[in-house]
């Protein structure tokens, strides 16, 4: 076979390879549409959704206990570890971290909820928070104990004040 042959044939060969590549690149694109996340407005018994918060690791908006799920964090398990733990606030942040507390500290502040934006790593249709985001439950705290009362008296009786 004579080189000029050869080198026709493979010219036209690497530009039947080269145009089926170029062609099943161009046509297998694939387009994903970022979900929007819900939070769960009652991730268990009067529990309720709050907002989403600013948050950081200087300045924690819930400081009083928390962990880290790893690839299992749901706000639903962020609320029950608080909840457990006899807190009123439970919050969730960047995927896979829980935190609680009795308080959010002034240091945290409501944000807009499109910026708790990262999926549970537990459930990639709820927002755990974000980078430096709270998503932030609570609960009414529990009713104070009255302590001791004064009797108001009985049959004509009446409270005269406490002597020694």
């Amino acid at each position: 076979m004579a080189p000029t042959i050869v080198t026709s044939a493979l010219a036209a060969l690497l530009l039947i390879c080269s145009a089926s590549f170029t062609s099943a690149t161009v046509h297998h694109h694939h387009h994903y549409e970022k979900r929007a996340l819900t939070p769960p407005a009652a991730p268990a018994t009067n529990w309720t959704y709050l907002g989403c918060y600013t948050d950081s690791v200087g300045a924690r908006g819930l400081t009083s206990a928390g962990y880290n799920s790893g690839d299992s964090m749901t706000n639903e398990a962020c609320v029950s570890y608080c909840a457990g733990k006899n807190y009123i606030y439970a919050g969730t942040e960047y995927a896979g971290e829980c935190y609680c507390g009795n308080k959010i500290q002034t240091t945290s502040t409501l944000d807009d909820d499109s910026t708790c934006n990262m999926a549970c790593n537990g459930d990639a249709t709820e927002p755990c928070g974000g980078s430096n985001r709270l998503t932030v439950y609570s609960t009414p705290p529990p009713a104070q104990d009255p302590g001791p009362f004064i009797n108001p008296g009985v049959d004509g009786y009446h409270y005269q004040g406490c002597y020694r």
